[in-house]
């Protein structure tokens, strides 16, 4: 009996493993590099509850708490240190409540503030800000209404910037909150004021958010190739470099200070300084005539600062492009009419789970309560290298673009390699949290799939030996089109044994089983061998994006603009117009690739008869279940930017 249920234990495990109808249903859509910045800047994650006490009594030497609010510091999920502060309190007919701040300048110097007023018995509470100076004199700032009647700053008040209003009213309960911008100085007192305009009366709830001062992003993208001629000129974009203090919003100070230096972050280094130390323009125009730069690599850096920090300071963010000075017989100028190669390399790795539901399991007499789910799942790796060539035709003169005849040369490839999957939510009983993780185990198999396959000795009978996969299984039926599009079709045994061994464990119980065995026994060696596996079926379409740049020139009326290759409308000429009597046009490719990808369970049963040591009769059958119980996934693959291309454009 105990050899019946493990070789049914083993049968179980194998077939709900590989057969992902039993175990649930995959994910829907699976993204991959997506190649997108840190979005957040201003976190949504802060708690009135949470933080540390930042501030003591004004009596004290410790920083002062504003009047009637307790401020506490709080560590932001993207690792800013915030403070916060609220307070509960009633508002008679006719008054005003007063919050007091006097903050330490060298924090607070730059911040975001967010200040929100909520009450269900007021009838139009509003919450103001002003600046009280030295000398007592009060400035008002800004404050949760639509009237832009604030003050211009003066020396004895701070700048401030960005303001803007929100207005929410639901359940009864009315919330507005007031956000700006502000570059607070030393001896400047903040008064928080809030009112009723109605001039009823009530309680409400007030806070006070202060994001301290973010940090600019440089960010610096070269428009030239990345190979170049000594008397080539060099294009360099820092405009997308961002302050997270103005982002999104108009104002005159989005960059901080800037400051282009040429192989060496060494500011005080006028040789080597590209420009203004501090105030440089965000684009970088590098004519390399008789600059004597030797033959091979150099970089450029973007050097980022604050407005509020000091040329003097290190900078705050640093970002550098590389190229590449070659001989100039080795260099060939690009032609305003000609044809186009550009290499590029698509690669994405992403997995398909399939899961039981998870089981709750509650311990008796314990607090250590746990949930368990079982599955498999199923990694794959893809790419694609090779070429995108199209033709284009420049003519300033009758104010076109053309692009033409576009193709593609690839050549793509895969991996796959199976897991087995436990997932898992356990109860902290100190944070008194659930923690959730995860444990992919090898696939296993009692036969070899692959050359040296690892293995280990076990007591069954019905499995003496186990083998696990211990890397992936090279996926190789690929057939790529010429506009970039790709299909796999291809079926890999995922885990296998020899059936006979189970059968013979059953034979005590049916005689008509046994009767056959005994004459398999007879006639010779027999073996049926079972295999399960999974067909992979997989279609790509590629879509190539050019990015023009120019800096006079416009393509269809745009400085910046996108021409699209292939993709599903499988586009290959275009035609566009070029308006503009002469400048630099920078062209640069990207490509963006979606997976489709359904794999189907298969099942393989085969009948092998050796006779004396030598195989007399070799049968192998398989066959597919049925396709609702496959488990399709859509991906999103995203390659490197390909190398630019750079027109100088002369009007005749």
């Amino acid at each position: 009996m105990e050899k019946i249920v493990k070789a049914g234990i083993i049968f179980f495990v194998f077939s709900c493993s590989i057969f992902s109808g039993c175990l649930g249903e995959a994910e829907d859509e699976i993204t991959i590099n997506s190649n997108q910045g840190d979005e957040v800047v201003y976190p949504n994650d802060i708690s009135l509850l949470d933080g540390v006490p930042a501030c003591a009594d004004s009596d004290s030497d410790t920083q002062p708490c504003p009047s009637g609010m307790g401020m506490r510091k709080i560590t932001s999920s993207n690792g800013y240190t915030d403070w916060i502060g609220f307070d509960s309190s009633t508002l008679n007919s006719g008054e005003i409540n007063q919050y007091d701040m006097n903050f330490d300048h060298d924090e607070f110097r730059f911040s975001r503030w967010s200040l929100s007023v909520s009450s269900s018995e007021l009838q139009n509470p509003h919450i103001f800000l002003d600046w009280i100076s030295s000398d007592g004199d009060v400035t008002p700032v800004g404050g949760s209404t639509l009237e832009d009647t604030f003050s211009q700053p003066t020396e004895d008040t701070s700048e401030y910037k960005d303001q803007r209003w929100l207005d929410v009213s639901e359940n009864g309960e009315i919330t507005r909150t007031f956000q700006m911008t502000i570059s607070y100085t030393p001896g400047v007192t903040l008064r928080a004021k809030v009112s009723d305009l109605d001039n009823s009366e009530g309680s409400y709830q007030m806070s006070i958010t202060i994001y301290t001062n973010r940090k600019p992003v440089a960010e610096a993208s070269l428009l030239s190739p990345s190979k170049v001629s000594q008397n080539s000129t060099i294009y360099v974009d820092g405009c997308k470099t961002s302050d997270p203090d103005f982002l999104g919003r108009q104002n005159d100070d989005k960059f901080g200070k800037l400051t282009w230096m040429l192989d060496s972050i060494d500011e005080s280094n006028a040789n080597q300084r590209l420009g203004d130390w501090g105030s440089a323009d965000c684009f970088l125009v590098l004519p390399l005539k008789d600059k004597g730069l030797d033959i091979g690599t150099h970089e450029i850096f973007l050097l980022a600062r604050d407005s509020s920090t000091s040329t003097g300071d290190d900078p705050d963010s640093i970002d550098s492009v590389e190229f590449e000075i070659i001989a100039d017989e080795e260099y060939e100028e690009p032609e305003l009419v000609g044809s186009t190669n550009l290499d590029t390399q698509i690669s994405g790795e992403f997995s398909i789970d399939s899961m039981s539901p998870m089981q709750f399991i509650d311990l008796p007499f314990t607090r250590s309560d746990f949930s368990i789910g079982v599955g498999v799942r199923y990694t794959m790796n893809l790419e694609s290298e090779g070429s995108i060539n199209f033709q284009h035709h420049i003519d300033i003169d009758n104010n076109s673009f053309d692009i033409s005849n576009a193709s593609s040369n690839l050549d793509s490839s895969g991996s796959f390699r199976p897991w087995i999957l436990t997932k898992y939510s356990v109860w902290d009983k100190t944070d008194r949290t659930w923690k959730d993780g995860e444990v992919q185990i090898p696939m296993i198999s009692c036969a070899s799939l692959y050359d040296d396959m690892p293995s280990f000795k076990t007591s069954s009978d019905v499995c003496p030996r186990l083998y696990y996969w211990d890397k992936a299984m090279l996926l190789s039926d690929f057939e790529d089109g010429n506009i970039g599009e790709f299909e796999l079709d291809q079926t890999i045994d995922v885990a296998a044994f020899n059936l006979l061994f189970i059968l013979d464990k059953l034979v005590s119980t049916n005689p008509a089983l046994a009767g056959l065995l005994r004459l398999l026994n007879t006639i010779g060696d027999v073996e049926i061998p079972l295999s399960f596996g999974m067909n992979i079926n997989a279609k790509g379409v590629m879509t190539t994006s050019l990015d023009f740049i120019s800096n006079n020139l416009k393509l269809d009326g745009e400085s910046k603009n996108s021409i699209t290759l292939f993709g599903n409308e499988k586009i290959i000429n275009s035609e566009h117009e070029l308006s503009g009597s002469e400048g630099f046009i920078s062209l640069s490719g990207k490509s963006e690739t979606i997976v489709d990808v359904k794999m189907i369970p298969t099942i393989g049963l085969g009948l092998t008869y050796k006779l004396f040591g030598v195989t007399i009769y070799d049968y192998d059958y398989r066959w597919e279940l049925n396709s609702n119980q496959g488990i399709e996934t859509t991906a999103n693959i995203y390659s490197t930017r390909c190398d630019n291309i750079l027109w100088e454009v002369k009007n005749n």
